[in-house]
Parts: C-alpha cells; sequence; structure tokens
C-alpha cells in the first residue's frame, strides 16, 4: 500500500509473472499476489512514480547463483527494472520495498545496473529485517530499500534514515518492535542542471515503513 499527502494522479499494479512453486514455502507467495505498485502524483511541479515493491521471500538464506529462490528473485528483478525503464525519463523514480535481498549481493549489483538507479543507503550492511522467529544468522540481512532515479535535466541530493530499529515500550509494558523490519525515510533535493542550489532546490520525504 502507498500512501500520500499530494493527490493521486494514476496507480497501476503489475504481478510478477514468475513468484514461485505451490510445493514450496514460496506457496505463500504466490497466494499473496506479489508484484509492483507503481504511484504517480506531482510534487512542487515534478512528476514523481513511486514504486512499492514486494519480492519472494528467500526461504533458504542463500543468495549464491545456484540457488533456486535466488534464481526466483533474479527473474522479477528483471520485470521490475522493465517496469522502472518504461516511465517517463522526465519522471522522479523511487523504488521502495522489502526486496528480500542483502545489499550488495549480485542480484542488487544486477538490478542497479539495469535501471541506473541511486541507493542513499550504498555500503550500509547492518540487517533491517528482524525476525520475529529464531532463525539463523544469515536470514538477518539488510534486505530492505529504497532506490532513486533522477529525471533528466537535475541533479539529486539524497539522504536516508533508518527508523523503528529499536525496540520501544508498548501498551502492556513490555519492549517490542513496530515491525520485523526497518523503516527508511528519504530526504531528496533537486537541482536543475545549470541552476545554483541556492537558487532553486526542490524538496520532497518519503517514508516508508513495512
Amino acid at each position: 500500500m502507498t500512501l500520500s499527502r499530494q493527490p493521486i494522479k494514476n496507480s497501476r499494479f503489475t504481478l510478477y509473472t514468475e513468484r514461485g512453486w505451490w510445493t514450496t514455502p514460496s506457496a505463500a507467495d504466490r497466494l499473496l499476489h506479489k508484484g509492483v505498485l507503481a504511484t504517480e502524483l506531482a510534487l512542487a511541479g515534478q512528476q514523481v512514480v513511486v514504486m512499492n515493491t514486494h519480492l519472494t521471500a528467500n526461504y533458504d538464506g542463500d543468495w549464491s547463483r545456484a540457488n533456486r529462490y535466488a534464481r526466483l528473485e533474479q527473474v522479477q528483478l528483471r520485470q521490475l527494472a522493465q517496469v522502472v525503464n518504461r516511465q517517463d525519463p522526465g519522471s522522479l523514480i523511487i523504488i521502495a520495498g522489502d526486496f528480500n535481498l542483502p545489499r550488495h549481493s549480485w542480484l542488487y549489483d544486477e538490478f542497479v545496473e539495469a535501471t541506473g538507479a541511486i541507493d542513499p543507503l550504498n555500503g550500509y550492511l547492518k540487517p533491517t529485517y528482524y525476525p520475529m522467529l529464531s532463525l539463523p544468522d544469515r536470514y538477518r540481512q539488510p534486505i530492505d530499500h529504497v532506490f532513486v532515479r533522477p529525471p533528466a535535466g537535475f541533479n539529486l541530493k539524497v539522504s536516508a534514515e533508518l527508523l523503528f530499529e529499536q525496540a520501544i515500550p508498548l501498551t502492556s509494558g513490555a519492549l517490542g518492535r513496530v515491525s520485523d523490519h526497518a523503516g527508511i525515510q528519504l530526504a531528496l533535493q533537486l537541482q536543475p542542471l545549470g541552476i545554483d542550489a541556492s537558487e532553486l532546490v526542490d524538496k520532497a520525504c518519503i517514508l516508508e515503513p513495512h
């Protein structure tokens, strides 16, 4: 789900054509109809497309090239890249969600190369997933990402901050997390090429909790 304080011009959901196998735990991903929701809006006169996605989980916690879940994620990422690359080059593109793959895995690098997107958390390798069940450490990875592709003719300044990393007091008096995933708050500044930053800066903030 994507929420916006700005009027939404249009939205379109694209279902991933490959979502796993009925005889494996990925049957849940098939039932959930995972895909990408593209939402179009205008912010300070700039066309913005926010893509909210959730890839199939890697139930093995193994992102090697031979792993079947990793190969399935590769198929989904290639479809996602096609959706990204079909967008108007004059739009600011934001691709956010639970990608279920670690930052700087070969899958991550392939997607960045295919789309030309920027990751403001580039190099951040601490986990963003906190399993509620007892799972091996290999599942605790930085699997939540927000990528940005600036519009043609603009310079982009972007920063990101993780939210909800720590447990907080609940109404019951116990400590607990808001979610089993961190949220990512994104801050953007767009500057038209040839214009000094002090003259014109458009700002947008996107909050992507899970």
